[in-house]
């Protein structure tokens, strides 16, 4: 398999310092250069602006958009409300040539990574 979708989750009290982004590196680079990943890709909802930076600091690119795409949560009668979701990209041979994928070194984190139906990476920072 070489195609792989991470998903990420940071406690609010860490977000802004770098650690997502850091373990998100960390699992890009596992990914390409151990697993064999040809292609990552993430979906984020379209007010998820944090993680919408974080994939384009990754050196993602924005590929769609997917209108009313998935739902996670219900409305008071338990009704589905569904979100749009953008989803992002990154080929192993983009990763290679993206200046921020080639800076050297990475700050030390605490990461859980689980496997289920696609490559997980949840931080456990807190």
């Amino acid at each position: 398999k070489d195609t792989f979708s991470p998903c990420w989750m940071l406690h609010p009290d860490y977000h802004g310092k770098g650690y997502a982004y850091e373990a998100a590196k960390a699992f890009f680079d596992y990914l390409f250069y151990q697993k064999g990943a040809r292609r990552i890709y993430a979906y984020t909802e379209d007010y998820n602006l944090s993680s919408q930076h974080l994939c384009e600091k990754l050196g993602m690119r924005r590929e769609g958009l997917f209108r009313e795409f998935v739902s996670f949560v219900n409305d008071a009668d338990g009704n589905p409300i569904y979100e749009n979701t953008y989803q992002y990209a990154i080929l192993k041979e983009e990763s290679i040539t993206s200046p921020t994928r080639r800076s050297k070194g990475s700050a030390t984190t605490r990461s859980i990574w689980k496997r289920g139906t696609t490559t997980g990476m949840t931080s456990a920072l807190g």
